[in-house]
């Protein structure tokens, strides 16, 4: 992985640092999904990843890619959140964020997933 202060380039990633930084960002995406019954961070209200709500209706929209459907809406909703959420601090741009700050990179981590798996 490159440096902490080094420009970040999607080249710069490996395939399987793409993947790490992907598998991180769905599972809090996931995590951090309301689900009534489950024990989870529940810091947005989606409910795409239940199969009893959002994903009842994925599975019958998408039948073979609902999961993948279901955690990339439970990510874009996570970055939403985020957003919002910086947007109410100052500096901003000095906070850690799961999602990269280089949406390139986030782009390229989802097409290596879906190329490799």
């Amino acid at each position: 992985m490159p440096a902490r202060d080094a420009p970040l380039s999607p080249a710069a990633f490996s395939a399987a640092d793409l993947n790490a930084i992907l598998a991180v960002q769905l599972t809090v995406a996931w995590a951090g999904e309301t689900v009534l019954g489950e024990d989870r961070l529940a810091w947005w209200r989606t409910e795409l990843t239940d199969p009893d709500a959002g994903g009842d209706f994925l599975s019958r929209l998408l039948p073979r890619t609902h999961a993948w459907a279901a955690l990339a809406a439970v990510r874009d909703a996570a970055s939403r959140v985020d957003e919002v959420g910086r947007r109410r601090v100052g500096h901003h741009d000095r906070l850690s964020r799961v999602k990269h700050q280089a949406p390139r990179v986030c782009r390229r981590a989802s097409q290596a997933n879906r190329c490799s798996g």
